[in-house]
């Protein structure tokens, strides 16, 4: 499977902080005076746009074809000729992504008719230079996505999130990429400093 050099993926369940750790990377390279773009999936693209709309009940998509769209979105987002990720990495940018491929085998995994559709459909994409995952108790991501403001989305709920944690652990478990793996439980600040020790020395 093809890796790529300068790809930095943050995974974890709703709530696990993965999202505020990724931005403190980018912040963080920044400074550093690196080219750093931070991106999340689904994208704002015009597929990326119906799949929030989606996750927020704005639309009706059945589970298989939300597996499809996601994959979709995906595909634009790493290939296109200009703005994909794997254009901008050639240009000697650095990319991190707020979810990704492993995202979609514990979401969409745990929520189509047959899990084995999510594989196929996220086969061939590359891995990251290093996968991120940030492990919190569900317990701990309710009482996080309780506190948020804004529109809950059709995953937050305790029952659909226990099956996306045993499938992220599943996953984790079989993945052949470099991960870090994380307790999300900890301070803000010793999870960035840790991810920044050991992913500063890798980084282009």
């Amino acid at each position: 499977m093809k890796t790529l050099d300068n790809f930095i993926v943050f995974e974890g369940i709703d709530g696990s902080g993965k999202s505020l750790q990724a931005r403190l990377l980018a912040d963080h390279l920044i400074r550093e005076g690196k080219t750093c773009s931070l991106d999340a999936e689904p994208t704002h693209s015009d597929i990326g746009k119906l799949i929030r709309a989606t996750l927020q009940k704005e639309s009706d998509v059945i589970p298989d074809a939300l597996a499809g769209l996601f994959a979709a979105d995906r595909y634009q987002h790493v290939y296109a000729p200009a703005t994909g990720i794997e254009a901008r990495i050639d240009r000697g940018e650095i990319v991190i992504c707020d979810r990704y491929v492993l995202s979609s085998l514990a979401y969409q995994g745990s929520y189509v008719s047959d899990p084995e559709l999510t594989k196929l459909l996220n086969a061939n994409f590359p891995l990251p230079k290093m996968l991120v995952y940030l492990d919190v108790p569900v317990d701990t991501a309710i009482e996080r996505i309780g506190h948020r403001d804004g529109i809950k989305e059709i995953f937050d709920r305790r029952e659909v999130l226990e099956k996306i944690y045993d499938r992220y652990d599943q996953q984790l478990k079989v993945y052949e990429g470099a991960k870090l793996l994380i307790d999300g439980t900890s301070s803000v600040e010793s999870i960035a400093k840790f991810i920044w020790d050991r992913i500063s020395d890798i980084i282009g």
